[in-house]
């Protein structure tokens, strides 16, 4: 099924926020917002257990940033970090003449 809305800019770029924020593309936020409000009716409301009124609400976890640089396999040793070091500071604070 297709719908179509009509928002303002103002409220098409709160929802590209919003999405933003949850750490979703756009299409994807709305089909969740869609299906959290469009629901089948339940034959018994559960009972939700009270919040303090100033509560944080619950947060997707992020998405793990390990791995992220496996691409470009295993990082440099230490010893390579040191002669880069030696290599690059070799000059360094010495006289001119």
């Amino acid at each position: 099924m297709i719908l179509t809305i009509e928002l303002s800019d103002q409220e098409a770029s709160a929802l590209e926020v919003r999405a933003a924020c949850a750490n979703l593309p756009l299409p994807r936020y709305l089909a969740e917002l869609a299906g959290s409000t469009v629901s089948e009716p339940k034959s018994e409301p559960k009972s939700e257990p009270k919040s303090e009124p100033n509560a944080i609400p619950a947060r997707r976890p992020k998405q793990s940033a390990y791995g992220l640089l496996a691409q470009y396999g295993p990082g440099p040793t230490a010893a390579e970090i040191d002669e880069n070091r030696r290599q690059m500071f070799d000059g360094f604070g010495g006289s001119s003449a």
